[in-house]
């Protein structure tokens, strides 16, 4: 190997007198290399190369192998934490939503509902109840009586059951939330089509307030942006309410707020809904906005922003009068709605748009049939001032002529 032009010497290894470098390759890809040395010159030969080579080859399956196991072991243990969140939230929804009991106690008696800690709860022994994915839902209790201590056989009984319990409590709990969920999207397909009948934009958020069911909400208020050249908003207009008869209206049709007036009009624009408990508490709300939120008794609000495309183009705000804590299922369908109220609301304001201007245009040739029917210069004018005057709505209107002055 000495005489070998291509090898360099190791001065770390200076007794080596013969190597054999191979590759641990995996297709095209080399994972490493194997080397052998050897004190003892030609001491290896083409067999030990083969040798080697073919080891080689189960090394680098074997690498292969221990990578796709430890990928796959982290691709379970990341879904088991996804599960294991997914399990921890949905429990946390699902008690903050459902009316659920507290447990039951059986006394040999019969079964009675458990209201409250009582002498018949202490020394018990608990043992836990955890659904698949690690969440403790509840608990199993039995007497813990040292004369008659639990065998062995018995405590794994209990085990066992906890075991089936917490099956079929998280199937209960599938299947009730399930159920949520296509009665929110049978609201919300229903709604869809009430929207798209609606016959103006009052129906429209009577709709998605009906739609809702909140009895706490009694007011509806839906608004509009004006954009600046800068792109920013301007005003906010309420072009739509709703109210339920009780209590203060809700703010009118036409009122037009700006930065100014309504500095809490910033918070409004949001790329999602916001949800405030009490605005009395929230800190979010500013000290000119707190004088109109007390005046009108404003305590709990939705605010769902209204989107076409990019451009965010109102807003929809839901009103109580008391403090409401908003459920993850309200939420939800509040803003599963934003999208059709968008869609409907710009299209009704293209028909009105187009509309008006269908208007203005037969206004106008009106006028001009009128105009040009004249056959005097005093016709003329007065004609031109009485219609445009009709046309306007204005108090006063002038058409006269512009006379040379006199030298």
């Amino acid at each position: 190997m000495s005489d070998d032009p291509d090898w360099q010497p190791n001065p770390l290894l200076p007794d080596t007198k013969g190597e054999i470098a191979v590759p641990i390759k995996l297709g095209d890809t080399i994972l490493g290399v194997l080397d052998v040395q050897s004190s003892t010159a030609n001491a290896l030969g083409a067999d030990d190369q083969l040798a080697l080579e073919g080891l080689c080859g189960q090394i680098a399956s074997a690498i292969e192998s221990t990578r796709l196991r430890q990928e796959t072991n982290e691709r379970i243990e990341e879904i088991n934490r996804l599960y294991r969140a997914m399990s921890r939230e949905s429990w946390q929804e699902y008690r903050q939503t459902e009316n659920l009991p507290t447990g039951f106690m059986f006394d040999q008696t019969g079964i009675v509902p458990i209201q409250e800690q009582t002498e018949q709860l202490k020394n018990l022994l608990f043992h836990p109840i955890t659904v698949p994915g690690g969440e403790t839902v509840g608990t199993l209790a039995i007497p813990e009586d040292p004369s008659h201590p639990l065998s062995p056989e018995d405590r794994i009984l209990v085990q066992q059951i906890s075991d089936q319990i917490a099956l079929a409590l998280e199937s209960a709990r599938l299947f009730s939330q399930t159920q949520t969920a296509l009665a929110q999207t049978e609201k919300l397909s229903s709604a869809g089509l009430r929207f798209a009948q609606a016959v103006d934009l009052q129906e429209l958020v009577q709709i998605a307030t009906e739609t809702l069911g909140i009895p706490q909400i009694n007011r509806a208020i839906l608004e509009t942006f004006t954009y600046n050249s800068e792109n920013k908003v301007e005003n906010m207009d309420v072009v739509a309410n709703w109210w339920n008869g009780s209590s203060n209206e809700p703010t009118k049709v036409g009122m037009r707020y700006t930065a100014e007036t309504l500095p809490l009009m910033q918070l409004f624009i949001s790329p999602s809904p916001i949800f405030i408990k009490d605005t009395f508490k929230d800190e979010r709300i500013d000290s000119v906005s707190m004088e109109i939120v007390k005046y009108r008794n404003i305590r709990a609000v939705a605010v769902l922003p209204l989107y076409l495309g990019a451009q965010q183009i109102g807003v929809l705000l839901l009103e109580s009068e008391t403090p409401y804590n908003f459920t993850q299922d309200e939420v939800r369908l509040f803003t599963a709605m934003g999208p059709q109220i968008s869609t409907v609301l710009e299209n009704r304001r293209q028909f009105e748009r187009a509309q008006k201007q269908a208007e203005r245009e037969a206004r106008l040739n009106i006028i001009s049939q009128k105009i040009q029917g004249a056959t005097t210069v005093d016709a003329v004018l007065q004609i031109a001032a009485r219609e445009l005057g009709h046309a306007l709505g204005a108090p006063m209107t002038i058409a006269q002529l512009s006379m040379k002055d006199k030298k």
